[in-house]
């Protein structure tokens, strides 16, 4: 009997070693998922006109800085499942087009008090088109109005 309880005292020792080895892994991963404080995300809005565009990134001029006087630009990666409203499709919005852009900001404090900030665009709401261009000439003058080769554009010559 003694042999036997030896070998079933043994076999248990075995077992309990195997599952703290088996564990440690696991355990190392939870502290180091505690090691990062605080995690911190919010849904924000930025409205403006469009500056770079990409399949995975935008930039949108949201206003000027009162202080400085230059404009301001944020930049967001596009999550790959971003939502276009207004529009068909991403391939529809340009350059100078004005729209809302829906993100979700992560912000990360490590134990150390660094402060990670990471964007993800989740929709992209089309307001309207830049204005176009207007070209005097072609539209204020016809061409009856153009002088023509040769003559001369003033109404009679006095003479001496």
């Amino acid at each position: 009997m003694r042999t036997e309880n030896k070998n079933q005292i043994l076999n248990i020792a075995i077992i309990i070693g195997l599952i703290m080895l088996l564990s440690a892994p696991l355990l190392a991963q939870e502290a180091q998922e505690n090691k990062k404080k605080n995690i911190e995300v919010t849904m924000k809005e930025a409205t403006g006109v469009i500056s770079a565009l990409s399949a995975n990134f935008i930039a949108v001029e949201t206003g000027i800085d009162p202080s400085t006087g230059i404009p301001r630009e944020e930049a967001f990666n596009l999550d790959k499942n971003v939502r276009v409203l207004h529009k068909n499709s991403l391939k529809e919005i340009k350059v100078g087009d004005t729209v809302t852009v829906g993100y979700e900001e992560t912000i990360e404090t490590t134990d150390t008090g660094r402060r990670i900030r990471s964007t993800s665009v989740k929709t992209i709401t089309f307001l309207k088109s830049p204005p176009k261009e207007i070209t005097g000439l072609e539209e204020t003058t016809s061409k009856e109005a153009e002088p023509q080769v040769g003559s001369l554009p003033l109404k009679g010559l006095k003479e001496r």
